[in-house]
């Protein structure tokens, strides 16, 4: 009667709009979470059954955290479930005891690291984001570090961006910060689109300020296809700044063809690009 009393907890837990602190309240140990997953497992339809499956393993990372990672290492046959289950768990497990969990995730194999890197970068940015970005530069796997760090460097730049660019700066030129200044300037647009452009501006030369020009023209180029390429022109690498200002002449010929043309036959793009874009419907050159 016990076990079909808990079962009926459960499928009510599922309709909770916080499922994860619903089947915390029913599961208080492995042995409880050991059962539920049965449960959880024995679902036909397979929507419910993941929702059932990543409550229940929610839940368990809240009480046994350390059994319910082993759980989702033993799952071997489905990667894309056992992907799921680690990043249900650590997300979970973060949120109570984030240094037992980042530490935890160091010890992993590189594969099973990436799942729970990607749930406990966002989570310890969000907490401590100086902290947050010493511990992802702490991987020595070149992946692991620049996964760890983009995670990290995401959530920094939404909630204080001008921290997150300070932070940038404070690294060596080269395509992991050009990377992290795209992503910081990304997610200062959607906040404060005037002041992540002042920032950019004043850049210096070289492949973070091409990545956030880029980024900045890629944000106009369909409101506002002329400052798009005035920012695209403004790229120094050809190879990117061709490739951003092609993409916005496909575009802005067909939505405003004649100032299309018109800006087309004076920009820096190659010959045979201009010829290509206004004529498209010409044979290529043999």
């Amino acid at each position: 009667m016990e076990a079909q009393r808990q079962i009926e907890l459960l499928r009510e837990a599922l309709d909770s709009p916080d499922r994860c602190a619903a089947f915390a309240k029913i599961i208080s140990n492995t042995s409880a979470a050991t059962e539920a997953m049965k449960w959880a497992k024995g679902f036909v339809d397979e929507t419910m059954r993941d929702m059932a499956v990543e409550s229940v393993a929610c839940a368990w990372a809240k009480c046994d955290p350390l059994k319910a990672v082993q759980w989702a290492l033993e799952i071997r046959d489905n990667a894309p479930a056992r992907s799921a289950a680690l990043s249900t768990v650590f997300s979970s497990w973060v949120a109570s005891d984030p240094k037992a969990a980042s530490n935890y995730a160091a010890t992993l194999g590189q594969a099973d690291q990436t799942y729970a890197i990607a749930s406990l970068a966002p989570a310890l940015a969000a907490d401590n984001p100086r902290e947050a970005i010493l511990w992802a530069q702490g991987f020595d796997e070149e992946d692991a570090h620049s996964l760890a760090t983009h995670g990290v460097v995401a959530t920094w730049a939404f909630n204080q961006p001008a921290e997150a660019a300070a932070w940038a700066l404070t690294q060596p030129e080269g395509f992991d910060r050009a990377d992290n200044v795209r992503v910081i300037v990304e997610r200062w647009m959607d906040n404060d689109a005037p002041a992540a452009i002042e920032w950019a501006s004043h850049l210096t030369p070289g492949a973070s300020r091409d990545s956030a020009f880029d980024l900045i023209s890629s944000r106009f180029s369909d409101a506002n296809p002329s400052l798009a390429a005035t920012w695209g022109e403004s790229i120094d690498r050809s190879e990117l700044r061709d490739a951003r200002l092609e993409a916005i002449a496909g575009r802005w010929l067909i939505t405003d063809p004649d100032v299309a043309r018109s800006w087309l036959e004076k920009s820096p793009l190659p010959t045979d690009t201009k010829a290509k874009l206004a004529n498209p419907d010409a044979p290529s050159p043999r």
